[in-house]
């Protein structure tokens, strides 16, 4: 029988070993059961024979590609052994993996429920991951894999296993099936395998390697695990380092704290070793002595400058009772400063030991030189409180937890109408209104809680006498030895303010009435208003129709008549009848316009509406009066504003306000038309070089009927126009108005119009209807 190959005896020895799955094709072809004696030779030749045909011929492609990756592998775990964190780990091993241009592989750590798995770290290229990313919605980098989707890496997690894959199979159980081709062809994986193993920080899973394979997945496992176990180790490695860093930055904040405690302290503290030199001593300790620290450290307690001599040998015998063991109780301890004052102080001795040995000992001297000075101070602090307290005119009070009053000032005692031995028999139930009782308890508790009182509280007192008194009262705690044991408050009498409050309140209830009564009648006199107007409308409109029916008649008969009439004179007579009969017409179909305009039914059917268009359209309605006075027309809007307006109204605005403009302008005058979009308004303006108007004229110029002094007997002029003018506008949710420097300067009529969007188009309408 020939020698097998030496790949096919790897294999053999890794399936001893139980490294490859029960499902690889060759170790089924390996795995022949049942053989009899009569044909096992034969079968063992077919095997070896076939195996030799499937291998041989890949024998050293194969071997090779198990050497290339077990030396790829080896150089990565080579390479992140060292001091990293696991952030470096992570990026050292994608790079690794990244420069290989062969393979490809990914970190994948546990979220902290346990549930998920986030790609913390890939080698695919960034480019095919951002298309993939575009198609799915998802960060591929970033991307949660759920366990409970995941079959794949479910066994690596849950059950602690090594499992090869193909990266399709794990994209059909993320996403969509009919997505899953697209996304794995897009990166590039439809077709490649993967291995993919557990990680494991001190005995547990704290996540998955996976790396990709060739058609052999099962002999690159051992690889692949080898590589995982010392990503793991790296991990481990790394967060130990972490640990013991932030140990290190404890300790070390501890030192700089304790060393900041003891130069801080109040006391004065020296450390002194076995032999008796001063080791260290903190700033209180030089304050206290008077010396610098260079003129104490390193000095001998037996040549200590602030010693007195005939205390040596006592303090000495003290020292050395210490260093024994043997440690004193605090006493009474003399030193004399470098000013040359003796002081007095009380000494507490501590040891210190390292390994339980004695190393030397620290001193802690409380200065008692200045209790003298303190207490004096004490009672001049007590005699400024006393003094405080009595002859402050707020009320100040001293009680215990329960509500019971300890104490009372002059102001209180006065104020209420108690003496001093009265007021300690008494409590809060004794002058608080019953009903505020539970409230003032309340507050007791939350000072005796916070050790102040939040808010100022408002409580009703009741006198000795059974008067009713307000006051204002904030409390706080007091303590005793550090404990509290009462609470202090101090009131303010709010009597008079609450009085004027009252007296106030009363006269608000009267004004608010007297203004719900005016509130009625304006309500009521408005809606006669609004009746009355309603009617003045109605009735002009009837008035319109009214005149305006015999006046057709009329206005037909008077050409008929005209042809028939022979006389010169009474032909002109004529004319003039004819004019007058179309003033009237003109009249009356303004007077209809005006009461429509005014009616709340009417609706504008609103479009976008090109100005330049509108203008242009009532330029050449007029051009023959442009010519015959010979006026110049310059416009200057934008082509491209757009207004949602009624074209039938808006060319009637600009029909009045050119009409006008040509009126009063003299021969050869120039018309300027401008407009601008402002945002939240497009402001138009018509500008004319005519006779122009006064003060007076311009706050007129838009009420009914008026007219200007040189057109006030115009039979061609009815006062209508402008007012017909201002009722489109404002019923388009704009304003007019007009500008004029003075008599014989030009007049400029303004008005604007709300900038809508195409977009807001029913919004739009819908506004200008309730206009």
């Amino acid at each position: 029988m020939t020698k097998e190959p030496d790949i096919v005896q790897i294999l053999r020895e890794e399936e001893k070993l139980g490294k490859l799955s029960s499902y690889t094709p060759i170790t089924k072809y390996l795995e022949k059961s049942e053989l009899t004696d009569e044909n096992i030779q034969t079968n063992e030749n077919y095997e070896n024979n076939n195996l030799e045909n499937i291998v041989t011929d890949k024998d050293d492609s194969l071997f090779s590609d198990l050497m290339e990756i077990i030396n790829f592998t080896e150089n990565v775990s080579t390479r992140i052994h060292g001091d990293f964190t696991q952030e470096e780990i992570i990026n050292i091993v994608i790079n690794e993996f990244r420069n290989s241009n062969k393979y490809s592989g990914s970190i994948l750590l546990l979220s902290e429920d346990g549930k998920k798995l986030q790609i913390t770290g890939t080698s695919s290229e960034h480019k095919k991951l951002k298309r993939a990313e575009k198609i799915t919605g998802h960060k591929i980098k970033s991307f949660n894999i759920s366990l409970e989707k995941s079959n794949i890496y479910s066994q690596v997690i849950n059950e602690g296993k090594t499992v090869h894959f193909k990266i399709i199979d794990l994209i059909e159980e993320l996403f969509p099936k009919k997505l899953a081709p697209v996304i794995s062809t897009i990166i590039n994986m439809d077709k490649k395998r993967h291995v993919a193993t557990p990680l494991v920080i001190e005995g547990r899973i704290i996540g998955a390697f996976a790396m990709s394979s060739t058609m052999l997945a099962d002999y690159f496992i051992p690889s692949v695990k080898n590589l995982a176990s010392h990503i793991s180790y790296a991990f481990e490695h790394a967060k130990y380092n972490l640990e013991e860093k932030r140990v290190k930055e404890k300790l070390s904040q501890s030192e700089q704290m304790f060393r900041a405690m003891i130069e801080r302290s109040p006391f004065s503290i020296i450390t002194v070793d076995t032999k008796g030199v001063v080791i260290s001593c903190n700033k209180t300790f030089e304050k206290m002595a008077g010396y610098s620290k260079d003129e104490l450290v390193d000095k001998n307690i037996t040549n200590f400058p602030t010693l007195r001599k005939k205390d040596i040998p006592r303090y000495s015998k003290i020292f050395k009772g210490i260093i024994k063991g043997e440690i004193p109780k605090p006493f009474e301890f003399h030193w004399v400063n470098k000013g040359g004052t003796l002081c007095t102080g009380e000494l507490y001795i501590s040891l210190i030991k390292i390994n339980n040995k004695i190393t030397g000992i620290q001193a802690i001297i409380k200065d008692l030189s200045e209790t003298k000075e303190a207490k004096t101070k004490l009672k001049d602090v007590e005699e400024r409180y006393n003094s405080l307290f009595n002859g402050s005119l707020d009320l100040v009070y001293l009680c215990d937890f329960k509500g019971r009053f300890i104490d009372a000032n002059e102001s209180a005692l006065k104020l209420l109408g108690y003496k001093y031995e009265e007021i300690k028999t008494l409590g809060f139930s004794s002058i608080v209104d019953k009903k505020q009782l539970l409230r003032a308890y309340k507050v007791v508790r939350e000072i005796k809680k916070l050790g102040y009182q939040k808010s100022v509280q408002e409580f009703k007192l009741r006198k000795k006498n059974g008067e009713d008194i307000y006051v204002e009262s904030m409390g706080s705690l007091l303590y005793h030895d550090g404990k509290p044991y009462a609470i202090q408050g101090i009131a303010r009498d709010i009597t008079d303010r609450k009085k004027a409050e009252k007296e106030l309140k009363e006269a608000h209830n009267r004004l608010h009435s007297l203004n719900e009564e005016l509130e009625k009648k304006v309500e009521d006199r408005t809606a006669e208003v609004k009746k009355l107007l309603k009617q003045k409308d109605e009735f002009i409109n009837q008035l319109g129709h009214d005149l305006k029916n015999p006046l057709n008649p009329v206005i037909n008969l008077i050409p008929l008549i005209k042809k028939q009439v022979n006389d010169p004179k009474a032909t002109e007579q004529l004319k003039i009848v004819m004019k007058n009969v179309d003033f009237m017409k003109n009249l009356v179909i303004k007077i209809i316009e005006l009461a429509r305009l005014n009616s709340q039914d009417i609706e504008f059917i609103l479009e976008d509406t090109h100005l330049t268009d509108e203008i242009n359209n009532t330029v050449d309605k007029n051009l023959l009066f442009f010519k015959e006075k010979n006026i110049e027309i310059i416009n200057k809007i934008n082509e491209k504003i757009i207004v949602k307006a009624d074209k039938l109204r808006l060319n009637e605005l600009f029909d009045n306000l050119i009409t006008n403009a040509i009126k009063y302008s003299p021969n050869g005058g120039i018309i300027t038309f401008n407009g601008e979009d402002n945002g939240d308004f497009i402001t138009v303006s018509i500008k004319d070089t005519g006779i122009g108007l006064d003060n007076q004229q311009l706050n007129q110029i838009f009420d009914e009927f008026y007219k200007v002094d040189k057109s006030r007997h115009d039979i061609d002029s009815h006062g209508l126009g402008l007012t017909i003018c201002k009722r489109i506008v404002e019923k388009h949710g704009g304003t007019i108005w007009a500008e004029s420097t003075g008599v014989g300067k030009g007049t400029t009529i303004f008005f604007t119009f709300p900038s809508y969007k195409k977009s807001d188009k029913k919004a739009t309408e819908k506004l200008y209807k309730s206009l």
